[in-house]
């Protein structure tokens, strides 16, 4: 097997300089990820590391640039720093983005020292390190950072001795005072004024890459006996795993490993446009693809067995039994659900487990609405109904064949030569690429669809009946139509439904864009998702970094940085005759912090796009008063087909 090239940059801080406190397991942890990153023997590694005195920030940034700068096409880059953060004050224009109105950042060597008196700062903010990713993205690598420091959850370590990677100037507070622009690494390029008139985007583009973090920005990273908490259950993850693990697995597991004895949650992120690198393997090898989806199962002292399933992902009570299987997939056995929370559930095993082991568990119906099918066979082929039978089961337990298309949300339709899927009473328009194969194959594709559908229909629907916290909704949506002419106006939203308007281009396609804006009207602090859900089935988790931001009460974020979202208008609309464009964005309020990816699905082929096929890919109620509590808000996008 050819092995991939790596380029690897890992920085390790242990012995700052006064008045940063000393850390211990830095340096311990850059050694053992260089350790591991040797016994790999797909990996031809090309390394650089710094450690201590070496980190300056001008180092970091030289070496960042001349080293990971030398990668190709087919190469990966990866990024690991392990060490102390921080948060300063933005300038404001970086508010839109930054809720907090601060900028995360690492703390170099140099980063911070005292000089005549008064306490100097260097540091490598946020935006610097995305101005560092987009200036190597240019290569076409792959790009892996990883950061185990304090405010890591955006940044695109108390003491058994146990300290946290934290670094506050007790003079001043937990946010460090704003810098002056020029220090800025691209201050010299990119000036505030510009970023007034247009947007981050736009002047500090976003390169391509993968990131995951030790923490949320609000939380600290620990180390304990001279090593991280969190590099050290990520080595023992992928050594266990023997590497063939996706990005988004391996954050959840390391979770799941640390969150019984730390109040530290791992993120990760992944760039716009680049969702699909969550479900590649570590350092970039392809996963398999079809992988049903899964919650983590770990043992929590107290409260017995567990599953990061919850209400939020429609498990109840009286959901089916819970499948557990080994990390390597072997099955283990069954078990009984005990007690639903907003996002975990209780059960009892009926088969011995380790309470030091980690494992998985299925749900047949997680993350699927019941959904009931009428079967139209007045012009089947020979033997399609047997194939399509054979396989329902395949769809989860969702799946309902209805006796009427009256009784039906989605009709199939059994045609001579071909599988067609409509909503049930509208024949003439077909929801996906019509599947014309009749065989094993085409009806593994016909039920493949209608599960996808139904989880589509299941983050659509979603709702918590029983929320008992919240007496309205506690998050306020706002959204803007973005003229042509760069003038914005904030849309009515009437019964939850606004109404962009759009203009005609020249070749008679729509265009039109809005701007969102969300605001905790709540008196706490809550997690909040924002999903875009399309006409085609797409759910888009990524509309808010890592699917998932911790707004104060009155906080206020613009979604993604404050720049123009251009609107959808599919094809299919006119050409199919739609009364009108509708989409979806669905906003999930949580008391506690909640996984967003296992939302995450991939648009279903146009019915109205020559050629198009299926191909299957990976997809991405009941509450008792307690602690907890979510809250779900559906607004609908009505764009009318000006044609009828």
């Amino acid at each position: 097997m050819a092995q991939k090239r790596v380029f690897a940059f890992l920085v390790g801080i242990n012995d700052y300089r006064l008045p940063v406190p000393k850390l211990t397991g830095c340096v311990p942890d850059m050694e053992a990820v260089e350790a591991y990153l040797r016994t790999l023997p797909e990996v031809e590694l090309h390394l650089r590391t710094l450690k201590n005195e070496e980190a300056t920030k001008a180092r970091l940034v030289d070496t960042w640039l001349q080293h990971l700068g030398q990668a190709g096409p087919e190469d990966v880059i990866f990024f690991y720093f392990s060490g102390h953060g921080t948060r300063e004050a933005a300038h404001e224009v970086f508010w839109p983005g930054e809720p907090s109105h601060s900028l995360q950042s690492l703390v170099t060597y140099d980063g911070v020292w005292n000089e005549n008196g008064l306490t100097r700062y260097h540091l490598l903010a946020d935006k610097e390190l995305r101005y560092l990713i987009h200036e190597v993205a240019a290569t076409g690598a792959h790009i892996l950072t990883i950061f185990d420091c304090c405010h890591s959850g955006q940044n695109t370590r108390s003491a058994q001795t146990i300290r946290a990677r934290r670094f506050e100037d007790r003079n001043i507070g937990a946010v460090l005072p704003q810098r002056k622009w020029e220090e800025f690494i691209f201050g010299n390029t990119i000036s505030p004024e510009q970023l007034k008139f247009s947007n981050l985007a736009t002047l500090l583009p976003e390169g391509r890459h993968v990131q995951i973090a030790a923490c949320l920005p609000d939380e600290s990273a620990f180390e304990r006996e001279n090593h991280g908490v969190f590099t050290q259950n990520l080595l023992e993850v992928l050594q266990r795993s023997d590497s063939r693990i996706t990005y988004n697995d391996l954050q959840s597991r390391i979770r799941q490993y640390i969150k019984n004895n730390f109040k530290q949650t791992p993120q990760i992120y992944v760039a716009e446009g680049a969702q699909d690198e969550a479900f590649r393997f570590f350092l970039d090898r392809t996963a398999p693809q079809g992988a049903p989806l899964y919650g983590n199962v770990y043992f929590k002292e107290g409260e017995g067995w567990q599953i990061d399933l919850g209400q939020i992902h429609g498990i109840s009570p009286g959901s089916e039994q819970l499948k557990i299987e080994s990390l390597a997939g072997k099955l283990l056995g069954m078990a009984n659900i005990t007690a639903v929370k907003a996002t975990e559930s209780q059960f009892v095993p009926l088969v011995a487990l380790s309470p030091v082991e980690l494992y998985r568990g299925y749900f047949a119906g997680a993350f699927s609405a019941p959904m009931s099918v009428f079967f139209n066979t007045e012009h089947a082929a020979p033997g399609a109904l047997k194939l399509i039978e054979q396989r329902w089961g395949e769809g989860g337990r969702s799946l309902r064949r209805a006796e009427s298309e009256s009784a039906a949300d989605y009709t199939l339709h059994f045609q001579p030569q071909a599988f067609v899927i409509t909503r049930a009473n509208d024949p003439t328009r077909p929801v996906v690429a019509t599947i014309n194969e009749i065989n094993a194959e085409g009806a593994t594709k016909v039920v493949f669809c209608l599960g996808h559908i139904s989880q589509w229909e299941f983050t659509k629907n979603l709702h918590n009946p029983n929320s008992w916290l919240f007496k309205t909704h506690p998050i306020q949506i706002e959204i803007w139509q973005v003229g042509n002419d760069g003038k914005e106006s904030l849309l009515p939203l009437i019964n939850e439904e606004v109404h962009p308007g759009y203009t005609r281009l020249s070749e008679g396609r729509p265009s039109g864009s809005v701007k969102i804006k969300l605001t905790n009207t709540f008196t706490e602090k809550l997690f909040v998702s924002l999903f875009y859900l399309s006409m085609n089935f797409e759910v888009i988790t990524e509309l808010i970094p890592q699917g998932v931001v911790a707004l104060e009460s009155k906080q206020s974020l613009w979604i993604l940085e404050g720049r123009s979202i251009p609107l959808t208008y599919e094809p299919e609309v006119e050409i199919l005759r739609y009364p009108a464009s509708l989409t979806y964005l669905k906003i999930i309020a949580s008391t506690v912090f909640f996984d967003t990816n296992r939302f995450k699905l991939s648009d279903l082929p146009s019915p109205v796009v020559p050629g198009a096929k299926v191909a299957i890919t990976k997809a991405g109620r009941t509450m008792t008063a307690s602690g907890d509590d979510w809250i779900t808000r559906l607004i609908t996008l009505k764009i009318p087909n000006p044609n009828l």
